[in-house]
């Protein structure tokens, strides 16, 4: 069984995007150790993503203070 990763690389959202284009400081690239897996969890390794217009509309929306 081949060994498992220590590392993870994920983006992390770094401001919320405002109306306009979403641009390379939206989101911020990290790396995180991936800690030992317990009785009943998983590692997913996911190949790709997206970001569909909903998803973005609802990131930007902020709170009332």
């Amino acid at each position: 069984m081949p060994s498992l990763p220590t590392q993870n690389k994920r983006v992390v959202l770094a401001v919320r995007p405002d109306r306009g284009p979403i641009t390379d400081k939206t989101f911020n690239l990290d790396t995180a150790k991936i800690e030992g897996l317990k009785d009943g969890q998983i590692l997913v390794k996911v190949l790709y993503t997206s970001i569909v217009s909903p998803v973005i509309s609802a990131a930007s929306v902020r709170e009332s203070p």
